[in-house]
């Protein structure tokens, strides 16, 4: 009975080694090859440069939501960290900020949740609609035509909300966090979607007063 020892298992590696080596002679050192090697390796880079710089501003994000959370000794921070459940935790800060200025107090955690999630689920079906009514356009003509747009209309309406909820709630938390001008520029700043998250940790940086005026100290 023979044994696969491991100079045998030396061998395997090297004809896939030498394999290897023929396929980039054969196909990438040439102007073309070396062309799309080239644009592959700044694809990935870009790709992986894109995916850490998401990850990094959702941890920002998820940490200044948290924080905020806990100063303001609302339920459940650590619903901050998930996804969906974040816009929940979000919400909760926001009641908790008009509760300190006795203002009436709405579900904003529920409606931030429920919102979020018909958002994702109200565009995958239009997006549906629409693409059924771009295949029947042969058939029913300019009405297909009509249907795929109020469709994709009704998609980015609906992908708004969320967001517009978002910000209303931002707006709040930012204005009881930091007197003015300064909440008013944090607000107007996080308007650009992509630093919204290091304005969130900016916000979470400061202990609010104990009453509804605010200081300006930091924690």
């Amino acid at each position: 009975m023979g044994g696969f020892g491991p100079f045998e298992l030396f061998d395997v590696f090297e004809e896939l080694f030498n394999g290897i080596i023929d396929i980039f002679e054969d196909g990438v050192f040439t102007v073309g090859g070396i062309v799309a090697l080239v644009l592959l390796l700044v694809a990935g880079l870009s790709s992986m440069i894109g995916s850490l710089t998401g990850l990094v501003f959702y941890v920002m994000y998820s940490l200044g939501i948290h924080r905020m959370a806990k100063r303001l000794d609302a339920c459940h921070p650590v619903l901050a960290w998930l996804p969906f459940a974040q816009y929940f935790a979000l919400g909760k800060v926001t009641e908790k900020c008009d509760e300190r200025r006795d203002l009436p107090v709405k579900a904003w955690g529920k409606t931030l949740l429920w919102c979020s999630i018909g958002g994702i689920v109200g565009v995958l079906v239009l997006s549906v609609l629409a693409a059924l009514c771009y295949l029947t356009i042969g058939l029913l003509g300019i009405i297909s035509l009509l249907g795929a747009l109020l469709f994709e209309l009704l998609a980015v309406a609906v992908s708004v909300i969320p967001q517009i909820l978002s910000f209303v709630c931002l707006w709040k938390i930012f204005r009881e966090f930091y007197p003015s001008p300064f909440n008013i520029i944090l607000f107007i700043v996080s308007l650009l979607l992509s630093i919204q998250p290091i304005t969130v940790l900016i916000a979470s940086f400061r202990t609010p007063s104990p009453a509804a005026e605010q200081e300006d100290v930091f924690a």
